[in-house]
């Protein structure tokens, strides 16, 4: 029910937008689409395996696959944006985006140590409804003051699943955690900041090496509420 009322609400914000573009049809990568847009717009990506880097620049637009239009969750299993290796991340945001910048539906990264997912650098974007399977040291990286709305993700097998640092103050909500036992790995990981953690499901394999929730160093007024940890060395 809660993707459903979530889709209603992003097709209500599509149908006001300026320009709706598709690719490959107007543009044959992510990141050509983004250029072309302008705040307001939709860059709506058809299923298929797009090995890029995507940067917003600062650009407050919907970047989706069909499931922003369908609520079908095949479609973010089979839309894929990836990068080969030694590339910090997936995708960036950190030209001070808002909460109308927006990316849902995609898997994002491969099972591959050397993959980070989505920094988040001084922006306030939204991330709803991915797939985010990079195996680097970030799933999610908030940082320089970045407040972004992170809800209804899976997020399997970084080191840090969502990392926060630089006094950001994100609010984490519906997510799953499967947090992996190659490598000492966290759920969460509270190095400097105010978020706010709500109603998540961590889960590890039983290892010494998982680790739920890590509040660490100058992090006060942390909320962290009704969450579910479950089989990690530390909750």
């Amino acid at each position: 029910m809660r993707n459903i009322i979530l889709m209603v609400v992003i097709i209500f914000y599509l149908n006001l937008s300026a320009t709706i573009i598709n690719i490959p049809d107007d543009y044959l990568t992510i990141q050509e689409g983004i250029n072309a847009a302008v705040d307001g717009d939709t860059v709506l990506v058809q299923p298929g395996d797009y090995q890029e880097m995507i940067n917003f620049n600062g650009k407050n637009i919907v970047v989706g696959s069909l499931f922003l239009t369908t609520a079908d969750s095949l479609y973010i299993e089979s839309t894929v944006i990836h990068y080969g290796t030694n590339y910090p991340y997936v995708v960036r945001f950190e030209n001070n985006e808002n909460n109308n910048a927006i990316i849902t539906g995609f898997k994002i990264g491969l099972n591959s140590l050397s993959t980070k997912g989505i920094l988040c650098n001084n922006s306030s974007p939204k991330i709803i409804s991915n797939l985010i399977a990079a195996q680097g040291n970030y799933g999610i990286r908030c940082d320089s003051l970045s407040a972004p709305i992170i809800s209804d993700n899976i997020i399997e097998n970084s080191r840090r699943g969502i990392q926060i640092s630089g006094n950001s103050s994100p609010h984490i909500l519906n997510n799953n955690f499967f947090v992996s036992d190659n490598l000492p790995s966290w759920g969460i990981f509270i190095a400097l900041g105010t978020p706010i953690v709500e109603n998540n499901l961590i889960i590890g394999e039983n290892n010494v090496c998982s680790y739920g929730i890590e509040i660490a160093w100058d992090s006060y007024n942390v909320s962290i509420i009704d969450n579910t940890i479950s089989q990690v060395y530390s909750g």
